[in-house]
């Protein structure tokens, strides 16, 4: 149902959770309503902001100082890694669904409203880190050292993703668990 689910972190201060999309697409790009959007919720005093939009169906985020990096799930092919940067400074920051991804509709039918056109910078959107065409069937995302673990339950792989690698990272990497993998933990014990 594009609902996203385990989207959650926090720090001392703050709730950061994802809201999909719940297929109704349009929403995404509409800042007055909460679907496809990243929301940032003040624990003492349970005022809440608006912090990224654009989004389609986030499953997994992780949170590195300022930053939140989330696994979303594109249409057909365009699995997405996407930095959220944590600064009020900057606005609304938006990552262009459903008129910017790497992926395409499933039916293969062009929508005016809804494009999904290849480029998110040539449209004024953010750029996911890497993306995934085709789809893995993304879930989880962590990062240790020089590389982002991303989690897929369709592939059935952990893929290790260089912290330089940009565009279609397909063909990273990767350790086969032959098991869906819709999140994981990383013990500091082993690190």
């Amino acid at each position: 149902l594009h609902s996203s689910s385990g989207a959650i972190v926090a720090d001392d201060e703050y709730i950061y959770f994802a809201i999909g999309e719940f297929k109704n697409r349009l929403e995404a790009q509409d800042i007055n309503s909460i679907f496809g959007k990243t929301i940032k919720i003040n624990k003492k005093t349970g005022n809440h902001e608006l912090l990224s939009l654009g989004h389609r169906n986030i499953q997994g985020m992780y949170k590195i100082g300022n930053r939140i990096y989330s696994s979303e799930h594109g249409p057909k092919g365009g699995d997405e890694v996407n930095e959220i940067i944590i600064n009020d400074s900057l606005g609304e920051l938006n990552y262009g669904w459903p008129i910017s991804s790497y992926g395409e509709h499933y039916d293969g039918i062009y929508r005016e409203k809804e494009p999904l056109h290849d480029s998110h910078a040539d449209y004024g959107f953010i750029e996911p880190i890497f993306y995934f065409t085709p789809s893995i069937g993304i879930s989880d995302v962590k990062q240790i050292d020089d590389y982002f673990i991303v989690s897929s339950m369709k592939e059935k792989k952990l893929y290790f993703v260089n912290n330089n690698q940009r565009g279609n990272v397909h063909d990273s990497n990767y350790i086969n668990l032959e098991y869906r993998i819709r999140d994981f933990i990383i013990d500091s014990e082993f690190i």
